[in-house]
């Protein structure tokens, strides 16, 4: 009795009847078609036959539903493929030397590229099969390729030898150059149009595995020769592109050229119209290239130029558009403009070469780090848009993702503050405060004066909404910048006084982040969430203690972080962190004050001075009220800045010590017990951002702190029976 998967494969064979039928019901039949309908059925011959019908049809439509048909049996049933691989591939050879129609052409390369990739543990099957015919394949497909096809068509048969080629290395030896020249026909660049990105991707990748075809003694060898070659490449670019600067280009060429053979002058007679959008695109052209080599592994070891590596990597990252011109020649007006304009597009180029390094070479690249860092530290302290950030921040998220830790500790200090800057804009500006505070005081006012209203509808004609990250890569440096913080205060070499203010203006960005609107961070509503979950994981990160104590943020980062939020697992694992029983008991001490300040009175000299470089200074409290505190809130609809008031601030109770002689001193140093507030706001007064006192870091921003306010505690006479007061 036929099953259900024999009686669909035979109304399948209904609906090809005809090539036109064949051709009009072939999506669905591929729809419906599943490895079941070709395991076991009487009607396989027929499959079968029908399919190789179609593949002798003079009509276009029947056969490129042949070839459809053919691929699709493939790929659900090896053994029909090995059975019919002969037949079917003479067809499909003999479809790609013809003139067809794009569509059956494809059809015939996506049934080559099965049968070549598919089997390729049946070693008779090769032997038989695919070594006789692999070659006639690649010279078909280069054929195709030198007729200008379209642009998809042509990406395809790219991907394809990139496929073909290192499974069948030692028969592609002979097409080597062949294959080398089809490469290169499209990494040289256009202009005044770029190359197209996935005819790009497509030709390097096909590139990179053409030193395979030298075998396992030639394909190190190989290998090397087509980097240093590729080098070459890029400093002939490059060097290109800083014709008109010479100040400490110049001499690090002229040391270098003999090695790499760049041209020691540049045509003066070319149109630099064209020139340098020719050699910019050679330079894109050059990054892909070099990422694809280093991705491509050999079977024996091979060396890699590390150093010429880092060297251009740091001429990349090091251009500037300042500097005086060559010595012995005159330097166009033009050309001299051109050149200057690209240089933030040698910088992004420049950053993507620094992740591939970073991805390929990993731990080998630990020598030149410092180098490396440094160029991306003296960018990100530049005071600059988050979209122009973004490429820098990446490529020190790769280094710091890929690579081991940094072990020199002025670069990890450096760092920490530089990316710091760039999370400090979520913060509101010192003119948001001012604005907030006269509010409050003009509301406060008894003199009469007329108090502020706001107007249902009002925000639409207010001309100051503005989105602090108005375009996708302002959020995603933000997003980049806590990824690579989170790094960078896991590494020992940070500065205690550099990790306190670094977990002060996580803390107050948490605070804060909960009242700030979604829109008014980005139009992107996913922005502000993601962000915030970025931010409580490094707060919760940075308050946990070791296994034995915990931090003394532990209240504050229990009432800070959203649990409920996160799934079971993170919540698990942060609560294990944070509660963890002391066993065994606790012998040694607690750690510094600085490494864990949260207020303002532990503040030192050294991070006093810290925080004022980036930016963030002391805002006195101007409220006349002891016991309410104000803090900023912007409106969701028209950014208006309204009074909080929050509950009491956090107790620090004494145990077995005297009540301090001042209110104004210092907190007691005996241990304390905490004693945790319930509301969700942060606690006592406000730490404002003033001017910044450099011009290479952010704009002023507000950052909220908690201050211990201790009062003194008046004496009480046990031998009196009246009020203190009365008397």
């Amino acid at each position: 009795m036929e099953n259900d998967a024999t009686i669909q494969l035979k109304t399948l064979l209904l609906h090809l009847a005809t090539d036109i039928s064949s051709a009009q019901n072939l999506p669905h039949i591929l729809d419906i078609l599943t490895s079941e309908h070709l395991s076991s059925s009487p009607h396989l011959t027929k499959w079968t036959s029908r399919i190789l019908s179609l593949l002798h049809s003079k009509d276009a439509p029947g056969k490129w539903a042949g070839l459809c048909l053919a691929h699709r049996t493939s790929l659900l049933s090896k053994s029909i493929m090995i059975e019919h691989a002969q037949q079917w591939l003479t067809i499909a050879l003999r479809v790609l030397s013809r003139k067809e129609a794009t569509p059956i052409l494809k059809a015939a390369v996506n049934l080559c590229r099965i049968m070549f990739c598919s089997a390729m543990d049946v070693s008779e099957f090769q032997r038989q099969v695919c070594l006789p015919n692999v070659t006639k394949f690649t010279a078909a497909t280069i054929a195709l390729c030198d007729g200008e096809p379209e642009l998809e068509f042509k990406v395809l048969l790219l991907n394809t030898l990139a496929r073909v080629v290192p499974l069948y290395p030692n028969a592609h030896r002979s097409s080597h150059s062949a294959l080398s020249g089809l490469c290169l026909k499209y990494l040289n660049g256009s202009a005044p149009l770029p190359t197209s990105v996935t005819l790009l991707r497509s030709s390097s990748r096909l590139y990179a595995v053409l030193p395979a075809t030298g075998g396992k003694v030639g394909a190190s060898n190989l290998w090397k020769k087509t980097v240093e070659e590729t080098l070459t490449f890029g400093w002939t670019a490059f060097s290109s592109l800083r014709s008109s600067f010479s100040e400490g280009l110049c001499g690090f060429l002229a040391t270098n050229a003999g090695f790499y053979n760049i041209p020691g002058s540049i045509s003066r007679n070319e149109d630099v119209q064209v020139t340098i959008p020719l050699n910019l695109d050679r330079l894109r052209c050059f990054v892909v290239i070099i990422n694809d080599l280093l991705g491509t592994g050999t079977q024996r070891s091979v060396q890699v130029p590390i150093g010429s590596l880092h060297k251009f990597a740091i001429a990349l990252l090091t251009s500037t558009t300042a500097g005086r011109g060559p010595d012995n020649g005159h330097v166009d007006i033009s050309t001299r403009s051109l050149e200057a304009s690209v240089v933030p597009t040698l910088w992004k180029l420049g950053c993507e070469y620094v992740i591939s390094l970073a991805i390929h070479l990993r731990h080998h690249l630990t020598s030149h780090l410092n180098g490396l860092t440094s160029c991306l530290a003296s960018h990100l302290e530049q005071n600059s848009a988050g979209s122009q950030r973004l490429p820098f921040l990446d490529a020190l998220y790769s280094i710091l993702d890929h690579c081991f830790p940094l072990h020199s500790d002025v670069s990890c200090n450096r760092l920490t503050k530089a990316v710091l800057s760039s999370i400090t804009v979520i913060l509101p500006s010192q003119s948001d405060l001012d604005q907030s505070i006269d509010t409050i005081q003009a509301g406060r006012s008894k003199k009469g004066k007329k108090r502020a209203r706001a107007y249902e509808g009002d925000e639409v004609f207010k001309a100051s909404r503005n989105v602090l990250c108005p375009l996708s890569d302002d959020g995603k440096s933000v997003l980049i910048a806590c990824d690579a913080l989170a790094l960078l205060l896991r590494n020992p070499g940070l500065s205690p006084v550099t990790h306190s203010l670094s977990v002060r203006v996580l803390l107050s960005i948490l605070f804060f982040l909960p009242q700030r609107p979604s829109l008014s961070l980005s139009s992107d509503s996913t922005l502000h969430p993601k962000l915030l979950q970025k931010i409580q994981a490094l707060v919760t990160e940075s308050g946990c203690g070791t296994t034995n104590t915990a931090s003394k943020s532990l209240g504050l980062v229990l009432r800070a972080v959203d649990l409920s939020k996160t799934d079971d697992n993170a919540c698990q694992r942060t609560l294990d962190l944070l509660l963890h029983p002391r066993i065994p008991p606790l012998v040694r001490s607690l750690p510094h004050v600085e490494t864990l300040s949260l207020f303002l009175s532990e503040e030192g000299t050294e991070e006093a001075r810290d925080r004022e470089l980036l930016g963030l200074s002391v805002l006195q409290h101007q409220a006349t009220d002891p016991v309410q505190t104000t803090i900023v809130d912007l409106d969701q609809e028209n950014h208006r800045v309204r009074p909080i008031t929050p509950a009491k601030p956090p107790l620090l109770i004494p145990t077995n010590k005297p009540t301090p002689a001042h209110p104004g001193d210092s907190l007691p140093h005996a241990e304390s017990t905490y004693i945790p507030p319930k509301p969700s706001y942060p606690p006592a007064t406000a730490l404002a951002l003033g001017p910044p006192t450099r011009t290479t870091v952010k704009p002023e921003v507000i950052m909220a702190e908690a201050v211990e306010e201790d009062q003194a505690m008046p004496a009480i006479d046990l031998d009196s029976d009246s009020d203190p007061d009365s008397q």
